[in-house]
């Protein structure tokens, strides 16, 4: 069968250390922007200097040659990039008590030794108070890319939530105003009720990198991690009730008892500081995105399942950087709100989120991440076009698992982006999902509505790799909710490996996520550090020479045993357990 053969195909792809499979192979676009436009592109200049030492005892850099020249400038100023995050994560911390406090300081430890490894110490970014046009910019890029004091230098790059594509702009299949028709259909696409035997993501903080959460939709509120002392948590086990969530006794949960709200001065605008904003006072979601892909990721609806997220016993974890009105912004807030995740103890984070221009910074963040253990999924993009050519970041990082987005037909649709560098593909076409029905999306969709769970929130369809995107999110959730020790790098080769392949010509390169696939392979795979499963594969692949033949269901032991692999009884029935347990066919 074809559940077989994937995890024959497991066996020969993963190894413990370190993923076998190559990299992304993209075409980096260069910086490159008309002097006369006046399209925003960046927030200022990223600068990392060599010498650490110097930017230590100096404090502010103005013994450096290349300061004292920029700083005469236009006024630029300069920011080291962890100052402002190192201060919202001391006060994050500082609100939080016992365990919660002892498992943020070690992560703050864990985040820091990480940080250090790549220097971030010595990365600042250079403003002025008003926007540096393109010509300036490229100016000063050309002017100081060859110093000896720096070892990069880059536009603080913006970065755009990834806008839903109109009903009418989707082409995979017209709208259906049959509320039925109207259900999750993705969830049967990509066989999650039936992984839901499985698991259905417990445990598991899932971030989201994009414009907050409707705190108060029913469909949302038992899912959403509580970081608020005052919030009562009466079983422990990081839920809510509604009752216990309304400190204020007004019949709504209060905003400031969950997620993040990064500052970011893009525009001109503060968009929040935590709990302390001056423009928008809570993490919670005005603009409808960030709350549309929470629902895909973990609703958890009382009367059908037909509306549940992908993983509905996962935590979701806000973290807005963008307005009510899904405004961009820059690179270094990403960064702020990665670490932020990271600190709350996110394993996996949700980015449907990209840009043009390829960032040094950035894809060390999204290493970073990587190197704690944190699976970072993000979403291709929506202009129909070759990623491989015209990448979109950070889904052309090697460390993020880049996802396509298919339509009812099982095929990638038709605005969806695609290329070898795209790692998988789910559904994301006319995808129902939880939003506000005061948001700016809905307001401005409103064709898009499909039903009402109370007067204010209700269920509403988009279209977009936006959406695409968390149902991966949400599988990761189910796969380490079930094997919490695997790697970010194992994780994204299960999901690659398990997946359906479609048909058509714009594919992703490993197909089409299978949630039962990927958590059986998940429950079967081995982290021991002494097995090389792929020897092992390779080894029983040598002895059947001729491939037209079946693997008989009389593999044993010894077979595996004399070729003096280090190989430990238990794995060796996990791997004869997962073959022999039908017949396979190489063809």
């Amino acid at each position: 069968s074809s559940e077989s053969l994937y995890i024959f195909i497991l066996i020969f792809s993963i190894s413990s250390f370190p993923s076998t499979l190559s990299a992304k192979k993209v075409i980096h676009k260069e910086f490159s922007c008309d002097e006369n436009s006046k399209e925003i592109i960046a927030d200022g200049i990223i600068v990392k200097f060599k010498d650490s030492e110097q930017i230590a005892a100096t404090n502010i850099l103005n013994e450096t040659s290349i300061h004292n020249k920029l700083s005469k400038k236009k006024n630029l100023k300069f920011k080291q990039i962890l100052s402002g995050s190192d201060a919202e994560i001391a006060v994050k911390i500082s609100k939080l008590q016992g365990n919660k406090k002892l498992k943020a300081l070690a992560r703050l430890e864990k985040l820091k030794e990480v940080e250090n490894a790549y220097k971030l110490n010595q990365v600042f970014t250079i403003q002025d108070d008003h926007k540096l046009t393109c010509k300036e910019l490229k100016n000063i890029l050309n002017e100081y890319k060859d110093s000896d004091e720096i070892e990069n230098i880059e536009p603080n790059f913006i970065r755009e939530i990834m806008s839903p594509v109109s009903l009418n702009q989707d082409l995979s299949g017209s709208y259906a105003e049959d509320q039925a028709v109207n259900k999750a259909w993705g969830i049967d696409q990509i066989n999650a009720k039936t992984a839901w035997q499985i698991s259905k993501g417990a445990g598991v903080k899932v971030a989201m990198i994009d414009s907050g959460i409707d705190y108060n939709h029913p469909s949302l509120w038992g899912n959403i991690w509580v970081d608020n002392q005052n919030v009562k948590d009466n079983n422990y086990n990081g839920f809510v009730s509604l009752d216990d969530a309304d400190i204020n006794a007004n019949g709504k949960i209060d905003s400031d008892s969950y997620g993040n709200e990064i500052q970011t001065s893009f525009n001109g605008n503060i968009f929040g500081d935590y709990y302390e904003s001056s423009s928008v006072e809570s993490p919670e979601d005005g603009f409808g995105h960030g709350s549309h892909v929470a629902g895909i990721i973990a609703a958890k609806n009382s009367d059908s399942e037909d509306f549940n997220g992908v993983a509905s016993e996962a935590k979701l974890i806000a973290i807005k950087i963008f307005d009510n009105q899904g405004r961009f912004t820059s690179v270094t807030e990403l960064l702020r709100g990665i670490r932020s995740s990271i600190i709350d103890g996110a394993k996996v984070i949700n980015a449907s989120i990209g840009g043009s221009y390829y960032s040094k910074l950035e894809e060390d963040t999204y290493k970073l991440a990587d190197s704690l253990g944190v699976v970072v999924v993000a979403a291709a993009g929506n202009s129909n076009s070759n990623n491989d050519y015209q990448p979109v970041y950070p889904a052309s990082y090697e460390t993020v698992l880049s996802v396509a987005a298919t339509d009812k037909t099982d095929s990638i649709a038709s605005f969806s982006n695609y290329g070898e560098s795209v790692d998988i593909s789910a559904p994301g076409s006319q995808i129902p999902s939880t939003m506000n029905n005061q948001s700016y999306l809905a307001q401005r969709l409103p064709l898009n509505f499909v039903k009402n769970i109370t007067e204010d929130h209700g269920i509403w369809l988009l279209s977009g790799t936006s959406m695409a995107t968390p149902h991966v999110a949400g599988l990761s959730a189910l796969i380490l909710s079930k094997n919490p020790e695997l790697s970010p790098s194992q994780v994204r080769e299960i999901i690659k490996n398990s997946a359906d392949q479609i048909s058509g010509t714009k594919q992703a390169l490993h197909g089409r996520v299978n949630a039962l696939n990927a958590l059986n392979l998940a429950v079967s795979f081995s982290n021991d550090a002494s097995v090389n499963l792929k020897e092992v594969a390779n080894l029983i692949f040598r002895t059947r020479s001729n491939r037209n033949k079946k693997f008989s269901s009389n593999l044993s032991k010894n077979s595996l045993i004399d070729t003096n692999l280090d190989v430990k009884d238990e794995t060796i029935a996990q791997i004869l357990k997962a073959i022999n347990a039908v017949d396979i066919n190489l063809n």
